[in-house]
């Protein structure tokens, strides 16, 4: 059990979730109650108790502009270039993103009102209210609503349909998401983020840029004291 909770991810290079070891140890200790109740043999997980939850905050990934940089110029395909600079640029969650319709990217704004419901088991997908059930509607770099142009026109020839922005008919799938941004990440050979880890990207370059923590949490569609207490890091300089 201790060489566990000190055991680190090979992909992420951090030790594992608590509730993640907690579930492991969960099933183990299941699995020499069984042993002890069918064959009688000894349970040693009697006397091993369950390690305290630590206690030090969770650390923020996220990147600086140079090293997005760095990435967005070894991707080509061009769902997943547009897909990495809407996350990027937009400082939207993972399932609003996911949420987006081509209707709603007009010009050089973008309106986020959406977001996919977590899917549960056997069932199909729905779409509800932002986190905070507020809409944003902010404008959008020109670098980014020309990809995305470029991007429309790119379905148009394929004939995706419109329905969702990524994804055509259907909310590009999770788990897809998350595996082309390992791949892509390890192609360009800079450090991990997640998904989420490109929102910490965009506040952190805001508050770099000097924005306002009130102007940051309208861009966002969050609270002003979450921002301070969230997303207070800054740039390395």
């Amino acid at each position: 059990q201790t060489l566990l909770w000190n055991t680190t991810s090979k992909r992420t290079g951090k030790l594992f979730s608590w509730k993640y070891l907690a579930n492991i140890r969960g099933l183990l200790l299941s699995f020499f109650n069984y042993c002890e109740n069918i064959y009688d043999v000894y349970n040693p997980m009697r006397t091993i108790k369950l390690p305290k939850r630590k206690s030090a905050p969770k650390q923020i990934n996220f990147w600086e502009l140079e090293c997005f940089d760095k990435f967005i110029d070894t991707v080509d395909d061009i769902l997943w270039k547009t897909l990495w600079l809407v996350f990027m640029f937009t400082g939207a969650r993972f399932n609003e993103i996911r949420a987006l319709q081509d209707s709603d990217i007009i010009d050089n704004t973008i309106t986020i009102n959406k977001a996919v419901a977590s899917k549960k088991s056997g069932a199909g997908v729905k779409i509800t209210a932002t986190k905070n059930y507020k809409v944003v509607v902010k404008q959008i770099p020109r670098e980014l609503a020309t990809q995305i142009d470029d991007y429309k026109q790119w379905k148009k020839e394929k004939r995706l349909s419109e329905k969702f922005l990524f994804g055509g008919t259907k909310p590009i799938a999770e788990n897809t998401i998350r595996r082309q941004l390992i791949k892509d990440i390890a192609n360009a050979n800079v450090p991990y983020i997640s998904p989420h880890g490109f929102r910490h990207s965009y506040v952190s370059m805001l508050i770099h840029l000097g924005i306002s923590t009130k102007i940051i949490a309208e861009l966002i569609g969050d609270r002003e004291e979450q921002v301070i207490k969230t997303y207070g890091h800054l740039y390395s300089n």
